[in-house]
């Protein structure tokens, strides 16, 4: 009974020290955060860095470097940003899935610094752990669409192609796959394919308006090279009509189909309607105004000749 007590004790014991630091750490994390949410960045890091030496769990001790990380990178310091997330790299008791996440953000580090292919090392040696998880998918599409700007279609295709035959892989990233699967058909030349690839994404209504949007920049591409002039029409009008999408989309679609109408279709009327509607489009650039104004000065030449 005696040795019972004693191990009871002394897990008590364990327990109230560890309850203490846990007690510790999320009075100080829940400080830095708030914090954080306003923009007292030395602050944040001093609760953070507390947070991180009052606990040896190391869940915690992840959450804490993450968010220390978060401040640097919020404060631009990218050099420290990168040095946390090694921290985090290095420490071998941390979950591997956490590890990975952290390998994918100091990626997304490299990235908002332009390092596009340093950004894709580390999203590639997250892809290539061998472990397929949320952050293995994540990693898969980076990579892809990284590539794709890179113009390294063969490469970028390969991780289009992890993700599309994964059932596993969520819905949402399969359909940028196949979005990119379209783009690299069009970088190829192979129009009428990308077209096809992409049509069931591009004009279902039960899919985001910012997919469609994508999908549908891509058909409109294609049909420009296959000089299909009212198909273009109809691809940048839906565009057009979308509402929770960047404004580069809108105004692309107004660019190309105004420029088709003014030249193509020399149907100046609608031409003209359509510059005042993207005229009023919230978010015009200096650089679209004066296209704007250069398509105005050109139906009024072509009016005046005709």
């Amino acid at each position: 009974m005696n040795s019972k007590k004693t191990l009871f004790v002394s897990f008590i014991f364990l327990f109230l020290f560890s309850g203490v630091a846990y007690g510790d750490f999320q009075t100080s994390f829940k400080a830095g955060r708030q914090a954080f949410s306003q923009k007292q960045f030395d602050l944040a890091l001093k609760n953070y860095q507390e947070a991180k030496n009052q606990t040896e769990i190391p869940g915690q001790r992840y959450q804490a470097l993450l968010a220390i990380s978060d401040v640097y990178q919020a404060r631009g310091d990218w050099a420290n940003a990168e040095k946390v997330l090694e921290q985090i790299l290095k420490d071998e008791s941390i979950a591997v899935q956490n590890r990975m996440f952290a390998r994918n953000r100091l990626g997304d580090c490299k990235l908002k610094q332009k390092k596009v292919e340093a950004a894709v090392a580390e999203y590639q040696k997250v892809e290539s752990s061998g472990v397929q998880n949320n952050e293995s998918e994540y990693a898969q599409l980076a990579c892809g669409n990284l590539l794709l700007q890179l113009k390294k279609y063969e490469d970028a295709q390969k991780y289009f192609q992890l993700l599309l035959a994964n059932q596993k892989a969520s819905s949402a990233r399969r359909t940028q796959a196949q979005i990119g699967m379209g783009n690299i058909m069009f970088a190829s030349g192979k129009y009428e394919d990308a077209i096809a690839a992409l049509k069931e994404i591009a004009w279902n209504p039960k899919e985001k308006e910012v997919v469609r949007a994508a999908a549908l920049t891509v058909i409109a591409r294609a049909q420009f090279r296959l000089k299909a002039y009212k198909d273009i029409c109809q691809t940048d009008f839906a565009i057009i009509a979308l509402n929770n999408i960047p404004s580069y989309y809108k105004a692309a679609a107004y660019m190309q189909v105004i420029s088709i109408l003014e030249g193509a279709m020399k149907d100046y009327t609608q031409a003209k309607k359509l510059l005042d509607e993207f005229e009023k489009m919230p978010g015009l650039n200096a650089s679209q105004a004066k296209w704007i104004e250069t398509y105005r000065a050109k139906i009024k030449k072509a009016e005046y000749t005709i």
